[in-house]
């Protein structure tokens, strides 16, 4: 998938996650340390990267951090989560679903590697 692609999906998940967290774009991707923000901030970064394809620097970009370790850091954190919380499994399982319906529909074109996109 191109990069422009990855980080117009990864935009518009994390768009859709701010607002399904109540938390404002602007200041997830500020530095604030606010549990509710940094907790929106992880979910997102997780979301982005499991759905969107887009990488651990793109993530960081958009999340307004300057490299990967960031947003790697996020995954693993809400990855151990996951395991261990079904509270959180609760919260995130909506919003992963809801952001499901931003990844755009592909499809291998016959006989090729060359993937087509379907609206």
């Amino acid at each position: 998938m191109r990069m422009e692609i990855r980080v117009d999906i990864a935009r518009k998940m994390r768009d859709l996650v701010c607002e399904l967290m109540g938390v404002s774009v602007e200041e997830v991707i500020s530095k604030s340390r606010r549990r509710p923000i940094v907790e929106t901030r992880k979910m997102a970064a997780y979301i982005m990267y499991k759905l969107s394809g887009a990488t651990y620097s793109e993530i960081g970009e958009l999340l307004g951090h300057k490299n990967h370790c960031a947003p790697r850091h996020a995954c693993i954190t809400v990855s151990g989560y996951i395991d261990v919380d079904p509270k959180y499994r609760e919260i995130i399982g909506p919003i992963m679903s809801a952001c499901e319906g931003v990844s755009p529909k592909w499809e291998p074109l016959p006989d090729e590697d060359i993937f087509i996109f379907l609206d």
